[in-house]
């Protein structure tokens, strides 16, 4: 590995930790928290909270090394491992967070589906929704009947209600809806 690479790498930490950053500020959705974890209880540990601080620290450090390094340094190999070894985590931990958040790892995690469902509702005319299923990718049809009463029933329900209904597959969170209505 060249000197060079060693602080495009701490770069590319620093951008991998400020596009993580932004993407979790923006997915960001009132108090309540949102299940990202493996089971269908949520947490009251604020452990977002807690890792957000982390990456903050994070991210301090790896521009403090940014700033203190020049392009001509000699470093030791032990730094580029921890470095690239740290990297390839964060990277890792923020493509599974990004996937969950985005519905692209679970069906527990439909946010996705209801933004969705509501964009069917505005344009008034059905059509695919796109959700996962056991890893693997599923698409559906629906009509603008079925989308408004489930927009209607998630808008009703409370927070514990609600991920409850998003953790059903969809054919299941469409038919509880049209019970739930009657």
């Amino acid at each position: 590995m060249s000197r060079l690479d060693s602080t495009d790498w701490i770069s590319l930490s620093i951008a991998t930790l400020s596009i993580g950053f932004a993407a979790m500020e923006s997915g960001r959705r009132g108090s309540a928290g949102r299940n990202l974890d493996y089971g269908q209880t949520t947490s009251d540990a604020q452990e977002g909270r807690m890792l957000r601080g982390t990456l903050r620290n994070i991210e301090a450090d790896a521009r403090a090394m940014h700033d203190l390094l020049e392009d001509d340094d000699d470093l030791p190999q032990w730094v580029h491992s921890k470095v690239e070894t740290s990297a390839d985590r964060i990277n890792s931990s923020f493509r599974y967070l990004r996937s969950k958040i985005q519905g692209g790892g679970s069906r527990n995690v439909g946010r996705t589906i209801i933004d969705q469902l509501r964009k069917i509702v505005d344009e008034k005319q059905r059509a695919p929704i796109t959700y996962m299923v056991d890893g693997k990718r599923r698409s559906r049809t629906v009509d603008l009947f079925s989308a408004s009463t489930v927009v209607a029933v998630y808008d009703a329900l409370n927070a514990a209600n609600r991920e409850k209904l998003l953790s059903m597959p969809l054919d299941k969170m469409i038919e509880v809806s049209f019970k739930l209505v009657k």
